[in-house]
């Protein structure tokens, strides 16, 4: 296990002729640290100096914390899948209860090609 590394769980699952697929993050301690961190230090070095900052660095700086904030909930708690059927792919991608869902008609999907594997060793193929 590598502090760095945050690779993802990944889930296979099949049944009714449907692969689905679901990744779920799996962040390392450093990442944690990192995400708590930064805030942490934005706010110790403007924090004694705020009201003598103008409007806008406060905005600036706000919407800044509130978007880092956001996004790193959001990353530790999404969860996306991919559902490959016979008549369709289906990706999804869940945060807490909300869904979102794409449905794409295997019909519709055009320049999709099976890949072999037939590359060098060590080679990733998708």
């Amino acid at each position: 296990m590598s502090w760095w590394d945050n690779d993802p769980n990944i889930d296979m699952n099949f049944s009714s002729g449907i692969l689905r697929v679901t990744v779920r993050s799996s962040p390392r301690l450093l990442v944690l640290l990192v995400g708590v961190g930064v805030p942490i230090v934005i706010l110790a070095i403007f924090l004694p100096h705020w009201h003598g900052l103008s409007l806008l660095v406060r905005g600036a700086i706000d919407l800044g914390l509130l978007g880092h904030v956001g996004t790193f909930i959001l990353q530790l708690s999404g969860t996306e899948a991919v559902e490959f059927s016979q008549g369709s792919i289906v990706a999804c991608k869940e945060i807490r209860g909300w869904e979102r869902r794409q449905e794409h008609p295997i019909s519709g999907c055009h320049e999709m090609q099976w890949d072999e594997g037939q590359g060098a060793e060590g080679d990733s193929h998708g």
